[in-house]
């Protein structure tokens, strides 16, 4: 199948590999790539690229997504397109909205590597049957290396913008709802953001659902939390500065879901490719060893919606954005360099 992948930063050329291991016939357009440095068929704009693709994936910065999907739907009213996380930023809602309505045979799905995650379902069966279990999501890496290197940097949402989508869409696929997650009411929902320099580097949101439930979102882009550390507890061999975890927790029982973290290898925990449940009750802890690849299985999913016409909605991704541009327009207080003394803002 051939599939043209616009961008090619990491995400893009990471993609392309994935999709030429799975014998897909792949051309990457870039103005700034240096047709040498890649094994693949480049091209510097869209109209040097093949005619008419099976897909296009769209793989570069957010603030260019909705550019490049006009670009791509003026040529091709038909297209197949994958489009990364988030589809666009906030204040592009409504002419995201306006270029599908102008465009009704495009195909567009959001790339959501986590609603297609084995892990995640796994966790999923223990979640619908513990209602009353809290919710955790935390995800923690360091972007600065990545970012010294040319890798973008979302100037507007910060940390809301690289890893929240997909702790969005685990909380909606564990069961909170979109509402939940809106941050209307200051009595059940909380927001605390870090501010390191000018950019938004941690933000944590914490909810009490409509059933009852207590959610916390976290996320850090900078190393270990010194706000959210790990609990004392937690799996020694986790690396605090680079670790996804996904935890119910209810009474005396816990459930986490360690999920391979960022740039994971045969070293990290766990290992790549790879995700752990450790069930911990007063009568001991197991331990599952979960097989599990969720940007390979995401993408050959994807392909085969998009090429069979038939996507999956865009619903909870469009529910994604208005749930970050409410929490940027509710930073009332940021807390500087780490917790300050009202503990953050209040959304």
């Amino acid at each position: 199948m051939r599939v043209t992948v616009v961008g090619g930063g990491r995400i893009g050329l990471l993609r392309a590999s994935l999709l030429t291991r799975m014998g897909h016939e792949v051309t990457i357009v870039d103005p700034h790539l240096d047709p040498r440095a890649v094994p693949l068929p480049t091209s510097p704009d869209l109209a040097g690229a093949p005619a008419d693709p099976a897909v296009w994936i769209i793989a570069t910065p957010t603030a260019t997504h909705l550019d490049r999907l006009r670009e791509i739907v003026a040529r091709h009213p038909d297209a197949a397109v994958l489009v990364e996380k988030p589809v666009c930023s906030p204040e592009q809602l409504g002419e995201l909205g306006a270029l599908i309505a102008e465009h009704p045979r495009v195909v567009l799905e959001v790339a959501s590597q986590y609603q297609d995650s084995v892990a995640i379902r796994a966790l999923g069966h223990e979640a619908r049957i513990r209602p009353g279990h809290a919710l955790t999501v935390s995800f923690v890496k360091d972007r600065r290396p990545d970012e010294a290197r040319g890798r973008f940097t979302d100037r507007i949402a910060g940390v809301l913008g690289y890893e929240w989508p997909h702790l969005y869409a685990i909380a909606r696929a564990l069961g909170a709802t979109g509402d939940d997650l809106l941050p209307a009411d200051p009595d059940s929902r909380r927001l605390e953001l870090v501010d390191e320099g000018g950019s938004l580097v941690e933000a944590r949101f914490a909810a009490l659902c409509a059933d009852g439930r207590e959610l916390v979102l976290h996320s850090r882009i900078s190393g270990a939390s010194p706000t959210v550390p790990l609990e004392p507890d937690d799996d020694p061999a986790c690396d605090p500065a680079n670790h996804r975890v996904v935890r119910l927790a209810g009474g005396r029982e816990r459930i986490t879901l360690w999920l391979a973290p960022s740039y994971a290898d045969e070293r990290t925990f766990p290992r790549a490719r790879t995700a752990l449940i450790v069930h911990e009750t007063p009568d001991g802890r197991r331990v599952r060893t979960i097989h599990d690849d969720p940007l390979r299985v995401s993408m050959r999913d994807a392909l085969l919606r998009l090429v069979t016409r038939r996507p999956r909605r865009i619903d909870v991704d469009l529910d994604m954005i208005e749930h970050t541009r409410l929490l940027l327009g509710s930073r009332a207080v940021p807390v500087v360099g780490g917790r300050g003394d009202d503990g953050g803002s209040r959304a």
